[in-house]
């Protein structure tokens, strides 16, 4: 345990990796994305690795939606996602999730789903 600790500290394995995600993982996530689905990913500019769901949401919320617009949100759903909604002045539209799938969102004018 001590060789292994003493060798992060020396390889600089010891700090807090970049914002977007350790590189190597970043790759890795791509490659899986572009077989699933057949679309090439840059993992440099397409790719973002987060510390969680929370994070990753509040991205996506920062980053594809305008203030004002309307979200729909599974209910039940992580108390961070109606927080997360209000702070960017979002209209969160709660849909219920059950046995057969979402309930009806016709007459939504969502612009994203959560």
């Amino acid at each position: 345990m001590k060789d292994k600790a003493a060798r992060a500290l020396y390889d600089y394995n010891n700090q807090y990796p970049p914002y977007a995600g350790v590189p190597e993982l970043r790759q890795a996530v791509a490659r899986h994305a572009e077989r699933q689905t057949g679309i090439p990913v840059d993992a440099a500019t397409e790719t973002l690795v987060t510390v969680g769901a929370s994070e990753a949401l509040s991205c996506a919320f920062l980053g594809l939606i305008n203030r004002g617009d309307e979200v729909i949100l599974f209910d039940p759903q992580a108390s961070s996602h109606l927080r997360l909604a209000s702070e960017r002045s979002l209209r969160p539209c709660c849909r219920f999730v059950t046995a057969c799938g979402v309930c009806s969102a016709t007459g939504s004018h969502a612009e994203a789903v959560a």
